[in-house]
């Protein structure tokens, strides 16, 4: 083997090293850009918009008559839930529909409250 075949050999070499860097440079290109394309075709995490503060569980007319509770205050107090325009629409058409209980399983989704809770929070977005 001469000196020219090695010079050949050598040169064969860093041309498929050099490929070899092209390759790793453009997957990683390709991997950025389809991270990036999940990440926007995935959404906000959270409906924007506005929001509706549902009243407390209490507030619907069972109050505490005369004297105070050392039990109950404003520390034990659930904080205010809050309901995203999109929710309170499609709980509005359900309820038109005649589809109440999917309603209150939409609203025990969107809230993590129980049934019960949800049930009533389906009452006041509908006004009842």
């Amino acid at each position: 083997m001469g000196r020219e075949d090695g010079m050949g050999l050598l040169l064969m070499l860093f041309a498929l090293m050099f490929l070899a860097l092209i390759v790793v440079v453009a997957v990683a290109g390709l991997r950025f850009t389809v991270l990036e394309l999940m990440e926007r075709a995935s959404g906000p995490d959270q409906v924007s918009g506005p929001r509706y503060q549902v009243p407390p569980a209490g507030a619907g007319g069972e109050t505490q008559v005369g004297g105070y509770s050392l039990l109950a205050g404003p520390e034990d107090a659930e904080p205010p839930l809050e309901i995203s325009e999109a929710t309170v629409v499609c709980v509005r058409e359900l309820v038109a529909a005649g589809r109440e209980p999917h309603a209150v399983q939409l609203v025990q989704a969107q809230t993590g409250v129980d049934a019960l809770r949800a049930q009533q929070i389906v009452g006041w977005i509908v006004g009842r």
